[in-house]
This record gives structure tokens, sequence and C-alpha cells, in this order.
């Protein structure tokens, strides 16, 4: 899924690279990227298997998940973020809740 403006450059990797593999797009529609439980939901209907996402969005749910005792869809196998540093703290979070078997790159 790419959560990206279709107007911002790095978009394009988010869109081209997952089409050139054969892969399906999904493109959330924008109340999604306002509610982690709409994300979460989304991400498990269509079974998603890769997330790209900001890291200010990868930390804000990874610290919901792990308020709520819950954990990253299984479904998903690699996560990436960008555009600003991820920390320690929040890796180490991210771990607890179903991170170990995600492929994450930063």
């Amino acid at each position: 899924t790419t959560l990206s403006s279709p107007c911002f450059d790095a978009s394009l990797e988010e869109v081209f690279a997952p089409l050139c593999c054969g892969a399906t797009l999904v493109l959330p529609e924008a109340d999604v990227l306002t509610s982690h439980e709409r994300l979460l939901s989304l991400a498990e209907s269509t079974r998603l298997t890769v997330l790209d996402m900001p890291t200010s969005l990868w930390r804000e749910l990874t610290n919901y998940l792990a308020d709520a005792g819950r954990e990253f869809p299984f479904t998903v196998r690699a996560l990436m973020t960008g555009g600003e540093r991820a920390t320690a703290a929040t890796f180490a979070k991210f771990l607890r809740v179903g991170g170990d078997r995600i492929r994450w790159f930063n």
C-alpha cells in the first residue's frame, strides 16, 4: 500500500515498484490515513503484505498497537518507512507488536 500523495516524487517508487513486480497496489481513501483502526482494517481485509509509510505514521501506529495490546496484521511481511529518523525505542516497541516477523526497511 502507498500512503504518499501521488504529487510527491517518492510516490513513484511506491506505485511503480509493486506494479512492475506483478503485485496489487492498494491506494487507500484519505479517511484511512486519519484512523489507525481503518488502516488496520484495510490491511486485514486486503491481506496486505507490504506497507510503505512515513516514519511518523509507523511510530504512531506502533504506539497505538502497543497501547491496545495488539500486533501488526499477520499478513504484513515487509514494512518500509522513511522521511525522518526512526528511534531505537520505537523499534524495540515495534518488535513487541509483531515486528519480529516483519522485514523493516528505513
